[in-house]
């Protein structure tokens, strides 16, 4: 998605002012684009000094982003930290272009089970228990009533996004055809950069500008984005390996392909099949 970047950036600090909640813009490939404020709340900032809870953290979004994409629909949910979050997302016709999320707030209820967590928790030594329990203060407290009102508004603040151009959907013929090539070809080894100028009848440099500018990255980084795109949606089905996942998504080998998985996704393929496995 192409969006306005000025114009963006007052609105969601607008949102942000009103409900004192924090507003998160991720894309289509659920990569941050921008948020407001631009630092975590006190509690957030203790809880990411451990790199075993960052991990949590990054497994809880992706989780939460990649159900909103299934359901096109919005999600409240509690992170792993006991906390209530949303986000919802931003549709062009039937497609998510892109997801806002917001969090992170309690209920005055939900401060005691937090409290639990965190003194039920294993001991790190990057961790200041008692200090995180004191910091709970900074974290917003709202009715669940108050949420479910809030999560409306932000669906329909992603609605005015598109409405008002500030959020653009991929919209030219060729960027639009591009686009579904990649997906028709996506499994084939022959796709590259090459494929696709033959294709289309046009030159490196006009492929370089339309994918930085449409696609927000180089050709090859979009392509590689679609596969690990696809390669989430075989890891949630569970019928495949992880090595047959790798080859049929054209990575060289499954170390490669598992390094891509945990750079883009932030964890690792076997991470991310485990989410959804079925409790027994």
């Amino acid at each position: 998605m192409r969006y306005n970047f000025q114009k963006l950036k007052n609105t969601i600090a607008d949102f942000c002012k009103i409900t004192n909640i924090m507003v998160v813009l991720y894309d289509e490939q659920f990569r941050f684009m921008y948020g407001y404020p631009q630092k975590n709340n006190p509690f957030c900032e203790e809880v990411r000094k451990s790199e075993h809870l960052t991990q949590k953290c990054t497994e809880c979004d992706n989780f939460a982003l990649e159900y909103c994409r299934k359901k096109k629909s919005t999600f409240i949910y509690r992170c792993h930290m006991g906390m209530l979050e949303a986000v919802t997302p931003i549709m062009d016709d039937d497609t998510p272009i892109g997801y806002l999320m917001i969090g992170q707030v309690t209920t005055e209820r939900d401060k005691k089970a937090i409290i639990d967590i965190v003194t039920t928790m294993p001991n790190d030594s990057n961790i200041d228990k008692q200090k995180l329990i004191e910091s709970l203060s900074s974290i917003t407290s709202i009715t669940t009533e108050m949420l479910s009102s809030i999560t409306n508004i932000l669906e329909v603040y992603a609605y005015y996004l598109l409405s008002k151009d500030i959020i653009q959907p991929f919209r030219t013929e060729l960027e639009i055809s591009i686009k579904k090539y990649i997906k028709k070809n996506l499994c084939s080894p022959e796709l590259s950069l090459s494929s696709i100028c033959q294709a289309f009848s046009i030159s490196r440099s006009t492929l370089y500008n339309l994918s930085n500018t449409s696609f927000g990255m180089g050709i090859s980084d979009y392509i590689r984005y679609c596969r690990i795109d696809h390669a989430k949606t075989l890891l949630q089905q569970g019928n495949m390996s992880i090595q047959d996942i790798s080859a049929t998504c054209c990575f060289s080998s499954p170390s490669h392909f598992t390094r891509t998985f945990k750079q883009i996704v932030g964890m690792y393929p076997k991470q991310y099949m485990q989410q959804f496995k079925p409790i027994k």
